[in-house]
């Protein structure tokens, strides 16, 4: 489980045990919340504003910062950007994210390959809302929350 950076970070790591480990019937199945799965920046991320309580420009600068220099192509590498991955045999995934959030297709990509693949997704969309809209104390975010909640309980029973 993880959010922005942090399902970026699931989602590697679970390829990781997929491919490297060969132990991936040990995971039950991931939640994705807004996450960052192309490195090399989906059209929604190339296009966003300032306006955002993620903006481009500190996208920009933390890429920058963490791959100074890097091609497209190195970017595109399934170790870093899990878009570009075979997953074909992997668990289920719960996507959630806001579709005002600048990586909104990430989230659209990565379930429609994974689910293109042969694995069980499940996407929940919450219109207009931001990236992180579900740590702020709003009705929506509640409400996604339980989602995720009463989805990964559905996972343990």
């Amino acid at each position: 489980m993880g959010a922005s950076a942090g399902a970026h970070l699931s989602a590697i790591v679970t390829l990781y045990i997929q491919d490297s480990l060969h132990d991936i019937d040990k995971v039950a199945g991931l939640n994705l919340i807004y996450g960052a799965f192309d490195l090399s920046r989906t059209p929604f991320v190339r296009n966003a504003t300032g306006s955002s309580f993620l903006p481009k420009k500190g996208l920009e600068e933390v890429l920058n910062l963490v791959f100074p220099g890097w091609s497209i192509e190195k970017l595109q590498n399934p170790a870093y950007s899990p878009l570009y991955a075979d997953l074909k045999g992997l668990p289920p995934v719960l996507f959630t994210k806001g579709t005002a959030d600048p990586l909104v297709d990430d989230s659209y990509f990565l379930e429609s390959r994974w689910r293109l693949a042969g694995n069980k997704t499940f996407l929940t969309a919450f219109s207009e809302c931001l990236h992180g809209f579900n740590i702020f104390p709003a009705r929506i975010a509640k409400i996604a929350n339980e989602r995720i909640f009463n989805w990964i309980n559905g996972l343990l029973l």
